[in-house]
């Protein structure tokens, strides 16, 4: 299931529909009454996963903390997957927050402020990277393993060139992720990723449902996809909807 608590967003992507989808929701916010019967259906359905995203950025909602407790106690063996931008999930009860989740995705578009913001109009760099750092020693301090944290690169044909995406992998080790995963996609069609076509990304990681990957835990690093997560990811694998997803 996805489920969106929110149709906000704080970066304006190219090519994301956000605004013409929030024009047909009846509300831009789920209330927390309503999100709470939401979890009680993903417990009667008994659902395995959960994917908590969708056009919004999830941590805008003003409920994040009180939305993930409840969610996870009424599900406590479901798996609940969440897609941020990062850039407002810089505080500590965020952060307590985001340790509800099993698994979160980073949607970082470069390793700069100039190349993030060519998708992300309104996109961080330095904010989104220090808060994704930040999550994964707040997890750390806490001797946790869960949320697997991953660093979601979005490749357009401004930065998949080898140098940009060694050192976004450099970048990703320096963070302490869990993986980096860089997931090609045709929204925007002029952004395009043609060296991930003709196969010069083949020689980083392992190919996956997202594209390719690279698990940076010890001893981790070919094999399954990072989190077993190929399962039920039908949705998430759509390169159009990925490309929305970058909240």
């Amino acid at each position: 299931m996805l489920l969106e608590n929110t149709v906000r967003c704080n970066i304006d992507c190219i090519g994301c529909d956000r605004q013409s989808a929030a024009r047909i929701r009846s509300v831009v916010q789920m209330d927390l009454e309503k999100l709470t019967r939401m979890a009680g259906l993903v417990r009667e359905l008994g659902l395995e996963q959960l994917f908590y995203l969708n056009l919004g950025e999830p941590f805008l909602s003003p409920n994040i903390g009180p939305e993930l407790s409840v969610l996870r106690e009424k599900n406590p063996n479901c798996r609940i997957v969440i897609s941020t931008n990062g850039i407002v999930l810089n505080s500590d009860a965020k952060r307590e927050a985001a340790l509800k989740a099993s698994h979160i995705f980073f949607s970082i578009a470069g390793i700069d402020d100039p190349m993030l913001k060519k998708y992300e109009h309104y996109g961080s760099f330095p904010k989104a990277y220090e808060n994704m750092k930040a999550l994964v020693a707040y997890r750390d301090a806490r001797g946790l393993t869960q949320p697997i944290l991953e660093w979601k690169y979005l490749l357009f044909n401004w930065n998949d060139h080898s140098q940009t995406i060694d050192r976004a992998i450099e970048l990703a080790k320096a963070a302490k992720v869990d993986a980096i995963s860089f997931w090609p996609t045709h929204n925007p069609f002029f952004g395009f990723s043609y060296r991930y076509v003709l196969g010069r990304l083949n020689h980083i990681g392992v190919p996956s449902w997202k594209g390719r990957e690279v698990d940076l835990r010890p001893g981790r690093g070919c094999g399954r996809s990072v989190g077993d997560d190929r399962r039920k990811a039908s949705d998430l694998a759509n390169p159009n909807l990925a490309a929305k997803q970058s909240a």
